[in-house]
């Protein structure tokens, strides 16, 4: 199944349920327990906004291992009754351990209007035999597209390109595809040539404009969800130029040039932002994307209150200390008609 667009991996909002408490003395989190509903629904209107079609709830970037599975439930529910119109896609996360809890995710998540699923392997056992069984038992109960889900790092299991082609022949019309998340081009084309009729998504926002190049699906950006509109517009340029898409005759030598030359600037723009976030060592990625959404979304509604989108975020992860949260939000603002500029030349 084609998605239109990259698969936003968005991060779900949390409110402090006791604001200014630390967990603990010494390390300056605070305790965040409940799910920001206004604020979620609000970045989903923004993310209309900026051009963006297929998103994707309760992910990494969602912090989906520290969700009870009513509160991934809630969250999916949520985002598939209210990120509707034309071209507009919801897929579900229903990675688990447990077989039944993603066997119970998957009829979930179409009862709600999801259009596909996502699924990590599960960690702790590191069978790849037992893991593939696994997979197995999930797609044979599936009814919806599914996407397989490649992160070792945080897995701690690795989705072979053998074990994908196996599954895609025995699953051809449930399996579409696989989101890699280990970090190259060459090891995301490895799961194209070991199963052809496979979608493949990379899972690296620096990818954007690589993997318009190598053909692939696109890519399914977390810390990019500060940037939409940038990703949203090398996707379009990436399949346009590359691709074809949307062009009713073959571009010209000077068409495609000055193309190129845009995405390379809207791509070079991107990569500035996250690099300055990959350059705020004290802090997690996932509360910093946090914070420059809403200072985002407060721009975008003329600047008006203190919160837009709930910043926290739950342990094991922390919130961004006070001390740089300014300094997030003035380098998200003064980023932004830079941006803009980007974009629209």
């Amino acid at each position: 199944m084609a998605f239109e667009g990259p698969v936003f991996a968005i991060p779900t909002p949390f409110r402090e349920k006791d604001p200014g408490t630390p967990v603990s003395p010494d390390d300056g989190f605070k305790a965040s327990e409940c799910i920001d509903s206004e604020g979620f629904l609000a970045f989903l209107k923004f993310l209309e906004s900026k051009g963006v079609k297929t998103v994707l709830p309760g992910g990494t970037t969602g912090e989906f291992p520290s969700m009870s599975m009513q509160e991934r439930k809630y969250l999916t529910e949520l985002c598939a009754k209210n990120f509707v119109g034309a071209g507009m896609s919801v897929i579900g996360n229903v990675s688990s351990c447990c077989v039944q809890d993603s066997i119970d995710l998957c009829k979930h998540a179409k009862e709600v209007g999801c259009k596909a699923v996502l699924m990590l392997p599960p960690y702790y056992f590191n069978s790849a035999q037992r893991v593939e069984a696994f997979f197995a038992a999930v797609l044979s109960s599936c009814e919806i597209p599914a996407y397989l889900y490649n992160f070792p790092k945080h897995s701690g299991n690795a989705i072979t390109p053998d074990m994908y082609a196996r599954l895609g022949a025995r699953f051809p019309n449930v399996l579409v595809g696989i989101k890699d998340s280990a970090g190259s081009v060459e090891g995301a084309l490895t799961f194209k040539s070991a199963w052809p009729q496979g979608r493949v998504y990379a899972g690296n926002d620096r990818l954007a404009l690589a993997v318009q190049r190598a053909g692939l699906a696109g890519t399914v950006p977390g810390t990019g969800c500060s940037c939409p509109e940038l990703l949203a517009a090398i996707h379009r340029g990436g399949k346009r130029l590359y691709a074809g898409e949307g062009c009713a005759a073959p571009l010209g030598d000077e068409e495609r040039a000055a193309l190129e030359a845009k995405l390379e600037r809207i791509q070079a723009e991107m990569m500035r932002w996250l690099n300055y976030i990959d350059s705020i060592k004290h802090a997690e990625k996932v509360g910093i994307t946090k914070v420059a959404i809403n200072r985002r979304m407060l721009t975008a509604a003329g600047g008006e209150g203190k919160r837009a989108f709930g910043a926290a975020c739950r342990l094991p992860l922390g919130s961004v200390p006070a001390e740089e949260v300014g300094n997030i939000e003035r380098e998200a603002g003064r980023w932004e008609p830079v941006w803009a500029e980007a974009v629209a030349a």
